[in-house]
């Protein structure tokens, strides 16, 4: 399968992670929407802090290398290799990542990803952390960074074929 934006890998990475994790969607959040020091999620509809007795996910996504174009059967393919983070909060947030991390390598997921047009490329070690929330709250986390390439198909290129036929002389500045 050929994806066509990054997006559509981070939706089946989320996906993965609920069914390892347990968790509901609610509590993988995606990092790039949050700002500050506070953890929240949405419940009946109201912004609700995370105790630091729950175990959540923020996520993150951010492109590793330039891309890799390649053209042929009538089309342009590019590959792109990315780094997917996973900052897991709470008291069982080494448990939590330790899993994480081991269920990534079983067949079972590495058949999901490469199913749906992702490589698992490597996962980084596991990382200690803790972070200060708001009301000075000591949360412990640890962080994984799992590198995957994925292909897409770029619907948006001109066949070579117009490109040749059109030419630019009909074009003026």
């Amino acid at each position: 399968m050929t994806l066509s934006c990054v997006d559509e890998a981070i939706i089946i990475l989320r996906k993965v992670l609920m069914k390892i994790t347990g968790l509901s969607n609610e509590m993988i959040i995606n990092g790039e929407s949050i700002r500050g020091a506070e953890l929240v999620t949405i419940k009946n509809g109201q912004k609700v802090p995370i105790g630091y007795d729950e175990t959540c996910l923020v996520t993150y996504c951010e492109p590793i290398d330039d891309i890799s174009v390649v053209e042929g059967y009538g089309g342009i393919q590019s590959v792109q290799s990315y780094e997917f983070h996973i900052i897991v909060y709470g008291n069982r947030c080494k448990k939590v990542a330790q899993k994480i991390k081991g269920n990534f390598y079983t067949r079972g997921v590495l058949d999901i990803l490469n199913e749906n047009g992702i490589g698992l490329l490597s996962i980084q070690p596991i990382e200690n952390a803790s972070t200060f929330m708001t009301g000075n709250t000591y949360v412990l986390r640890n962080d994984l960074r799992i590198r995957f390439d994925c292909a897409f198909g770029d619907e948006t290129a001109i066949p070579q074929n117009d490109i040749k036929k059109g030419a630019i002389e009909d074009y003026e500045l």
